[in-house]
């Protein structure tokens, strides 16, 4: 799900994979501690780190 969108933003195959198994399980943990603290911001810092972490991928297209 997420490596189709990634690629189609200019990202690396293979990198892309990679991210995307890592954006999913981030937010897979943050619905766990989102349910366990009854809790929504979990969310918000989990959407700046991932636009964080893909700025320099989506910054060096070419």
């Amino acid at each position: 799900m997420y490596i189709k969108k990634l690629v189609q933003s200019g990202i690396e195959k293979e990198v892309a994979k990679e991210l995307g198994v890592f954006i999913q399980i981030i937010i897979e943990g943050a619905i766990t501690v989102s349910l366990t603290q009854k809790s929504n911001d979990i969310f918000l810092i989990v959407s700046n780190q991932i636009k964080f972490l893909l700025t320099p991928y989506l910054n060096n297209k070419h």
